[in-house]
């Protein structure tokens, strides 16, 4: 929404930091490189990717919401070496997606093992130190989330990085709002087409009886 934007830009204003202005300029930067990226695939690598090397995490994952267990999807998931994260499912704390799924706020963690995260199997399996999750959201709907993490280090993110990965994960809802939309759109040109070719053939097979001969009388 606009709302969110405008707070965004407020907040970028008011930070003289050079480290801001870096951050600023390349979203601007990613933007580019999303207009000309080649498929949906290449589009959120590259957001993916972006988001691991300006907020100094470890990983970086993008993931849908999904119907049943675990209740989401691994879209991207990528290393700091902008290469692709092995079994990624069992590498997300599924408490810290479904507390941003379910509330639909960004989320950040300085410490997993020290806070209220900490009581969570998820985050104890897996080590995590820092956590920073931000939802993707078209209106009131959120499609999934964005997730960094860092297992080695504590306080690698805080509370002021949220509105700017809030900026890298309504860019990412974009590009999933859209090629849904592209998605449906085509599914009901092939039902169309389908419905076209059905009533075709009904219509050769009326106009094949009709001008059949009429049976003789008997």
């Amino acid at each position: 929404p606009m709302a969110r934007w405008t707070d965004f830009l407020q907040r970028l204003r008011g930070d003289s930091r050079d480290a801001e202005r870096q951050r600023w300029l390349a979203i601007l930067g990613l933007n580019r490189q999303l207009a000309g990226a080649d498929g949906r695939a290449q589009v959120l690598t590259v957001l993916v990717d972006e988001a691991v090397r300006l907020f100094g995490a470890e990983r970086g994952f993008l993931l849908r919401r999904a119907d049943g267990p675990p209740g989401f999807r691994v879209e991207i998931a990528r290393s700091l070496d902008r290469e692709p994260v092995q079994s990624p499912e069992r590498k997300v704390s599924s408490t810290v997606l479904m507390r941003v799924l379910q509330h639909g706020e960004g989320l950040f963690s300085e410490d997993a093992q020290a806070d209220d995260l900490a009581a969570a199997q998820s985050v104890a399996d897996l080590r995590l130190r820092s956590v920073l999750c931000m939802p993707l959201r078209v209106g009131d709907d959120v499609l999934g989330v964005l997730y960094l993490d860092h297992r080695f280090r504590a306080g690698a993110f805080g509370e002021a990085d949220l509105p700017w990965l809030m900026a890298f994960a309504d860019q990412g809802a974009i590009v999933l709002h859209l090629h849904d939309l592209l998605a449906e759109n085509r599914a009901q040109a092939e039902r169309l087409a389908e419905q076209n070719r059905s009533l075709q053939a009904t219509v050769e097979a009326q106009a094949r009886a009709l001008a059949e001969p009429a049976p003789a009388p008997g």
